[in-house]
């Protein structure tokens, strides 16, 4: 009898709701946030795209979008949040975030303080998409509507996620920035939103000459904790060869057969590696990276009679591959070390790894030694096969 009692209490216990936690039909989902500097007062300008979960009913759908975007104000990132309150029907709910857009003249201060609250408040996961927006405000980025899911943060969420099929752009999570801005020796980077016009088909019966699209492209480079700077999408294809984060991507070289065609490899594999160097007190770093790819393209009408000749072709088209992989590399290096001033590539940290002791002595003046240091470039690319099965280019025995 003892028994039955405890357990029924211990059930009632259970079943009573958490005291002082909103009710479920009082919680506003967070998909998306953007933040932007107030040009009037200095302070925070918070924007929020929260969930309306009548508008996703597939059974009876609302007329509303399916979205709503808040926008409030503050002199810190927490009273923002909780000036939404005074204009919004519901408590915002940060755990299900999946992109954080940062407006470009916010960045350019310092984004780690404005990241601390998220994460601090235990709401916002780590990985959740981190985003600079280039050329506009970051409340504008988020209210773009693309694509074909209905939510734009799913949209935003999409694109990014699809960097692994090209290297022409950097995905950053927050964690991924936290790691970076942490370590010693190596500077964070972020993925970048920027909004273009794009002109409109007549398929689409849209009133609108042109629509607003978003274009995910190129780096975010940071100095520490502030954004000074991007690399575009050739400096950001070598900055991931460099790093390692090439997962595939195709590589466009001009044919070798007839003027004026193109060829296109596809990238299978990759892999890089970063080896430092002290000598006779010199720093200097390697840079090793080795390719697979694939031929999948020929522009050029040339039949290719003996095997012989084939395999000559794919050697040239070898070693123009690695001339490119070489030069975008090169371009990278020389921006980060001449304009950007920033080691967003993990020298100091390779350094730090291999010559600790002599790291330890200069790691305090690293990011003014950083852009005189000397390195070198080594690039290996392997043709493991074609994709062309038939056509014009082939092997007539």
């Amino acid at each position: 009898m003892r028994l039955k009692i405890c357990s029924i209490f211990l059930c009632l216990l259970l079943l009573t709701g958490c005291k002082g936690q909103p009710e479920l039909s009082h919680i506003g989902i967070v998909v998306a946030v953007a933040i932007d500097k107030d040009p009037e007062t200095g302070g925070i300008i918070l924007t929020s795209q929260v969930i309306r979960p009548g508008s996703l009913d597939k059974k009876s759908p609302g007329k509303d979008a399916p979205a709503a975007l808040v926008s409030t104000k503050g002199e810190t990132i927490f009273e923002a949040i909780r000036n939404t309150t005074q204009e919004f029907d519901r408590i915002n709910f940060y755990a299900h975030t999946k992109v954080i857009v940062i407006g470009e003249e916010l960045a350019k201060e310092d984004i780690t303080p404005i990241l601390d609250f998220l994460v601090r408040g235990r709401q916002l996961r780590g990985y959740t998409w981190l985003c600079i927006a280039k050329n506009s405000p970051a409340r504008e980025v988020i209210g773009v509507k693309d694509g074909i899911d209905r939510i734009q943060a799913n949209y935003l969420k999409d694109i990014i996620e699809n960097k692994k099929y090209q290297y022409k752009s950097t995905a950053s999570s927050v964690i991924d920035y936290y790691r970076k801005a942490l370590q010693e020796g190596n500077n964070p980077i972020a993925g970048v939103l920027e909004i273009v016009e794009v002109p409109n088909q007549p398929i689409e019966k849209k009133e609108e000459k042109t629509s607003k699209v978003i274009r995910f492209s190129g780096t975010a480079v940071f100095k520490k904790d502030a954004l000074v700077g991007y690399f575009n999408e050739k400096e950001t294809q070598g900055l991931n060869w460099i790093i390692g984060k090439v997962q595939s991507g195709v590589i466009t070289l001009p044919s070798l057969l007839e003027q004026a065609k193109l060829i296109s490899l596809e990238i299978k594999n990759s892999k890089a590696k970063i080896t430092p160097e002290i000598k006779d007190g010199k720093i200097s770093f390697a840079i090793k990276v080795n390719v697979d790819v694939i031929l999948v393209e020929e522009q050029a009408k040339v039949k290719i009679t003996y095997p012989k000749v084939m395999l000559d072709y794919l050697e040239e088209v070898r070693k123009e591959a690695e001339n490119e992989i070489e030069g975008e590399i090169r371009l990278a290096v020389n921006k980060a070390q001449k304009e950007l001033h920033s080691d967003v590539f993990g020298f100091g940290n390779t350094l730090n790894r291999e010559y600790p002791e002599q790291w330890h002595g200069i790691k305090d003046e690293w990011s003014g030694i950083f852009p005189d240091v000397d390195y070198t470039v080594e690039v290996g690319v392997k043709v493991i096969g074609t994709d062309l099965k038939q056509g014009v280019f082939q092997i007539e025995k």
